[in-house]
């Protein structure tokens, strides 16, 4: 073990830069050596205790699997680390995989001892990231901050110690000024933009040449390709690349776009490579208005360049709506109900009752596994006991509908979607840090009804 007193910053960016060792065995000495020369303890806590400051945090993956976060602090951080010159994307997704089970901590950190990144995490939060390498930790010059999409972002003026600091002391001095409901709206504002544009087109007699539900139907397949593209169920060269390549080519770009929806809706080969087919209603047509012109297509290579993570698509609904109700057409941030807004109502009514509940369940579920131990029970009988006292839980969860009277854009059902799924994941992180391996359920926790039906109810 390193301290300050043997060793400054110099030889410990000198002593990493040429080392050799793998994962398993530089990882926890360089975490360690941090520590001492930030003047901050060690992990040292137990990882099943509630507070938590641990190496190999065991945690459970979104998809079930078994593993470990590195190293992870409770409410600050969890950070992977991975062997030199790997993929450090790779390890953040990891981590992502891991955010629940940990808690949701809103720093997640990926090394591979030589490059650093911070990735914030904050709810309701624009992402940034950190990234710094080692010799920037010898530097008095701020980090390089970007969005995911790489644009830079430089309103603390951190230096590399100073982010790795912050990590423990104020996690708030990495904190994003810009909360995901400004993003959104921007957004939103920018596809309003096209379906003003194409509304204003008109025949002699007034008429709109691109009615409204043409243009709601070709947003829709545009926002899905967007999201499409960001997730890589859609190759970037596919959406991305098109538009960069044919943006001042409007007839070439409108065919070639609707050449694209006709792909998608079957699977077929777009440029060469074949697609993944996208089953349901939304490219049964390959519509693209001939009015689609270069001021649109401009529009719309903006709305790509967006980091589509910190947008809310929860508010396209009511972007959806808009277009389509002529007597409540205005603008989107007029009416739009933010997501804080919408959990004022949510969370009260339909999560603080099920969060009660499930606070008693974890508890009683503690207590007996306290007793079991002291019982000498064995681990497969504890066990037993946990899986006893959780599932039902989880299967009350898997079974909760939730009633939208209004039945307009769907963003009430989003946002109940999103928080139950979220407590589910919180219960099956509590089961397999105790060993039990739960599955999700097959939940039909949104159910819409008609206006009219709850009218005449």
């Amino acid at each position: 073990m390193y301290n300050r007193a043997s060793m400054n910053w110099s030889e410990f960016v000198r002593r990493w830069q040429d080392s050799s060792s793998g994962e398993r065995q530089g990882s926890q000495t360089q975490f360690n050596e941090l520590c001492a020369l930030l003047g901050e303890p060690g992990p040292n806590h137990d990882p099943n205790s509630g507070d938590y400051y641990a190496f190999e945090f065991g945690a459970a993956k979104t998809d079930g699997r078994n593993g470990f976060a590195d190293v992870a602090l409770k409410d600050h951080f969890g950070w992977e680390y991975k062997a030199k010159k790997k993929d450090l994307g790779a390890a953040y997704k990891q981590l992502l995989d891991y955010h629940e089970a940990l808690g949701q901590p809103p720093l997640l950190v990926v090394s591979d001892m030589e490059r650093f990144e911070v990735h914030t995490k904050w709810a309701q939060m624009e992402s940034w990231t950190y990234r710094f390498g080692l010799a920037d930790l010898l530097s008095d010059e701020p980090v390089v901050v970007t969005t995911p999409t790489g644009t830079p972002k430089e309103p603390h003026k951190l230096t590399a110690r100073q982010v790795l600091k912050a990590l423990f002391e104020d996690v708030e001095k990495l904190k994003p000024n810009r909360p995901r409901d400004d993003i959104t709206k921007e957004a939103a504002a920018e596809f309003e933009r096209i379906a003003v544009s194409l509304r204003k087109w008109k025949n002699a007699k007034g008429e709109q040449l691109v009615d409204d539900l043409r243009i709601a139907r070709l947003i829709t397949k545009l926002i899905f390709c967007i999201f499409a593209t960001d997730v890589q169920l859609l190759p970037k060269f596919a959406f991305s690349d098109l538009i960069k390549d044919l943006r001042d080519d409007p007839p070439a770009f409108r065919a070639s776009l609707s050449e694209l929806f006709r792909c998608m809706e079957s699977g077929d080969n777009f440029g060469g490579r074949k697609l993944k087919k996208f089953n349901g209603w939304l490219f049964a047509d390959h519509d693209v208005p001939e009015w689609f012109l270069g001021d649109e297509i401009r529009v719309l290579e903006r709305l790509d360049a967006m980091n589509w993570a910190d947008v809310e698509p929860a508010i396209f609904g009511t972007l959806f709506e808009r277009v389509l109700d002529k007597g409540t057409r205005a603008k989107l941030g007029a009416h739009y109900t933010s997501r804080d807004d919408i959990e004022l109502l949510v969370k009260p009514v339909l999560m603080s009752p099920l969060e009660r509940e499930w606070d008693g369940v974890r508890e009683a579920a503690i207590a007996a596994l306290q007793k079991a131990r002291e019982r000498g029970a064995t681990e497969q009988t504890r066990k037993e006991r946990l899986r006893e006292m959780v599932e039902p839980f989880l299967e009350r969860l898997g079974k909760v509908q939730v009633l939208d009277p209004a039945c307009g854009s769907g963003n009430f059902l989003y946002v109940s979607l999103a928080l139950l799924k979220r407590l589910e994941k919180e219960v099956l992180a509590f089961a397999e840090v105790h060993g039990v391996e739960l599955e999700p359920r097959a939940q039909d926790v949104v159910l819409p009804r008609l206006r009219r039906a709850v009218e005449a109810a």
